[in-house]
């Protein structure tokens, strides 16, 4: 991996998230290979903080970004 690369920031809804709103055990194996060669994950997203801890496991997420609304 590119030992440039500090963090990934991704989108949620139509980005990471699957239809039914989880994110693919594929996906979650690359965050976890990503966070082993020390690249930070993270989300940015309009939701509000407590409509994304209801479809987001907090554990593969290093930061986020939500909205105040």
């Amino acid at each position: 991996m590119n030992k440039n690369i500090k963090m990934i920031v991704t989108d949620l809804d139509g980005t990471l998230l699957k239809t039914n709103k989880s994110i693919s055990e594929n996906t979650k194996a690359i965050f976890s290979r990503c966070r082993e060669a020390g690249i930070k994950m993270g989300f940015a997203t309009g939701r509000g903080e407590g409509s994304t801890k209801q479809v987001v496991p907090e554990e593969i997420f290093d930061g986020i970004i939500v909205s105040d609304k």
